[in-house]
């Protein structure tokens, strides 16, 4: 595990405000509401918080959003805390035209509270698109899912697939599970449940004229 981010009386604030909410199901959608408490462990605009409680403890599961209009990137964070402890964390960002079109954005699709495998510990799963700056039609699309059980990862790393309608060539549709973070020694139930929700996502061929 990573270093103790929350200070005592921060960790007692935040449970404060999650025990002020109604009960909530496994994995629910919460809603914080006073963000400041929190705020100085996530960056940019928090989009998704999640609690829940497993063998592992208390676990907070934070998305945020940042627009990063210097660089021209917009960046999507994720955090887990357990505990108080930062577990994991990710980012991930596309190109954003913020001074023309406004084109380019990380749409985040699904995320998704699990325990697949029964073991009492619980996956975080988190599906996501990067969409690009073109705005003529039609491009793939980068899509991740990229799923946390306790501190190991697995990821699906594709696109969204096109095609002209007078043409049989497709463009885009990749799906790479055994690559970096590998499904390969995942639980049958875990991977099969991984494929469906990037499938989900990533839908059928886009056909264009």
């Amino acid at each position: 595990m990573k270093k103790l981010l929350l200070k005592h009386t921060t960790m007692k604030r935040l449970l404060l405000i999650l025990l002020c909410l109604p009960m909530i199901g496994f994995g629910q959608n919460i809603t914080i509401p006073d963000a400041r408490s929190i705020s100085s462990y996530y960056k940019g605009k928090l989009e998704i918080a999640k609690e829940w409680n497993d063998k592992l403890g208390d676990n907070l599961l934070l998305i945020s959003i940042y627009d990063d209009y210097k660089n021209g990137n917009q960046i999507m964070y994720g955090y887990l805390y357990v505990n108080g402890y930062l577990v994991w964390d990710i980012k991930d960002w596309t190109a954003v035209d913020y001074y023309d079109n406004g084109a380019g954005e990380v749409i985040i699709e699904k995320v998704e509270i699990t325990d697949l495998d029964s073991d009492n510990i619980s996956e975080a799963t988190i599906v996501y698109m990067l969409q690009s700056t073109a705005t003529d039609c039609c491009y793939p699309e980068k899509v991740k899912l990229i799923m946390h059980e306790n501190d190991v990862k697995y990821a699906i790393r594709g696109s969204t697939a096109v095609k002209e309608i007078d043409d049989e060539h497709i463009e885009g549709g990749e799906k790479e599970m055994y690559g970096k973070d590998s499904f390969a020694k995942a639980p049958k139930i875990i991977i099969n449940y991984a494929s469906k929700l990037f499938d989900q996502v990533v839908g059928d061929v886009l056909i264009w004229q």
